[in-house]
């Protein structure tokens, strides 16, 4: 999931480069790894309120930071699951 939105954020405008850093840090956050994030923390982490995060995400990926963690969690779950 994080490699998709990686590659989403590659081809936006030059104008929201500098938005794709926090984008990404966020999005490791969020992901699904020895511990994920919870959205307020990742919020607090990259500097920015649980408002903005939301607004970027939405705005730039399509999802908001919930929805993302949620569908990473589930592709990790498949994942997972195809792997036995």
């Amino acid at each position: 999931m994080e490699s998709a939105l990686r590659a989403r954020l590659s081809v936006l405008p030059s104008a929201a480069l500098a938005r794709n850093g926090l984008l990404l840090a966020a999005a490791e956050g969020l992901s699904t790894g020895a511990r994920p994030e919870g959205v307020r923390a990742v919020a607090e982490r990259v500097g920015a309120s649980e408002r903005h995060l939301r607004n970027l995400f939405t705005g730039d990926v399509g999802l908001s930071p919930k929805q993302f963690a949620r569908i990473d969690r589930v592709l990790d779950v498949l994942a997972r699951v195809a792997g036995r």
